[in-house]
């Protein structure tokens, strides 16, 4: 067990042996389970039984609760507790056994809004990231999934009112979800989940919305195209997303990147060279100029919009999505809300 995880654990048996913060009994820690996803729409719903909450640009991620220690799960069930030493230290803390919640870790920059890029740094040299809880799916050993959703936070928001540190209770509106947004997307913040006040369901589904004010898509990187500037290890990376089996092309990323992340992704290409390409198809004025690489890498790409092509215009590279699996990336595309 590496150190972050030890720290967790000693912490909230030094709790228990306290008879401090943890007066529940040690149960065991839950297992994880699918999130709920949400699914892209164009316009926020309307009615009351929406609840709004923000989106925040970060890592999913479950958080388990028991046997005296707590851990930390992506999305896709890695268990990434060494690197979010900081929130499972936390979570360890809190008093309950037995529990499972599901949020997003972030972290802020200079704006105080979540930002992935800050994130990725934070990640790379131990700086501070925070975690937004959303949802609380086991509580002692109980299971809440059946619950309502304001039901889940209500217990939620007790459960964390004795916390301070770098776990927050995700705050949500009822009602009102395009003025909501709209409010968040004038001060700059990513857009906002709708959520119904039902059940808890693993998986994609419509009871979960996301509304976005920019366009984000993740994409899986290719290649890359060479600068005629020496400092200057790529000039852009290819893009891709699959249909099926095939990794179609979907255009380049070129700004982004500050130095640092580009010598880190120079190495992280080098390593990868291949010499034929992954794409179906790569525009032939394209192809005379590029590198190609094991596509197994994916890229946050913030953009304007799809050309008429299929390719990203004015792309932004954001970062890396270590929790994400290249052969699941797929274009996401909005339905009707």
């Amino acid at each position: 067990m590496a150190s972050g995880s030890k720290k967790a654990s000693t912490k909230a048996k030094e709790n228990r042996a306290e008879g401090g913060r943890s007066s529940k009994a040690a149960r065991k820690l839950p297992k994880w389970r699918e999130p709920q996803l949400a699914t892209l729409v164009d316009t926020a719903p309307e009615g009351g039984q929406w609840l709004s909450e923000m989106k925040y640009d970060g890592y999913r991620a479950l958080i388990a609760i028991g046997d005296g220690t707590a851990r930390v799960y992506t999305r896709g069930g890695k268990d990434w507790t060494d690197r979010f030493a900081q929130i499972a230290a936390a979570a360890a803390e809190l008093p309950t056994s037995g529990t499972l919640m599901d949020g997003e870790i972030v972290a802020f920059n200079s704006n105080g809004r979540t930002d992935f890029s800050s994130l990725q740094k934070s990640l790379s040299s131990g700086g501070d990231m925070s975690c937004f809880v959303f949802d609380l799916l086991e509580e002692d050993g109980k299971d809440l999934a059946g619950e309502p959703l304001t039901e889940r936070k209500r217990r939620l928001k007790k459960l964390l009112k004795s916390k301070n540190g770098p776990l927050l209770y995700s705050e949500h509106v009822e009602g009102d979800a395009d003025k909501v947004l709209q409010e968040l997307c004038s001060a700059g913040h990513e857009g906002i989940i709708a959520k119904r006040d039902d059940r808890y369901r693993s998986g994609r589904g419509k009871s979960w919305l996301k509304v976005k004010c920019s366009k984000r898509q993740e994409l899986v990187i290719g290649g890359y195209s060479l600068s005629d500037k020496p400092a200057r290890p790529f000039a852009s990376l290819l893009l891709g997303a699959y249909e099926g089996d095939e990794l179609i092309y979907r255009g380049r990323v070129g700004t982004g990147f500050d130095e640092d992340t580009m010598d880190k992704l120079a190495k992280l290409l080098e390593r990868r060279a291949r010499k034929t390409s992954p794409f179906a198809e790569v525009p032939a004025n394209i192809a005379r100029s590029v590198r190609y690489v094991t596509p197994d890498l994916v890229a946050e790409i913030e953009f304007t919009e799809f050309t008429a092509g299929g390719s990203v215009r004015h792309g932004v590279y954001k970062g890396l999505r270590e929790d994400k699996e290249a052969k699941n990336v797929v274009l996401e595309k909005p339905r009707g809300g």
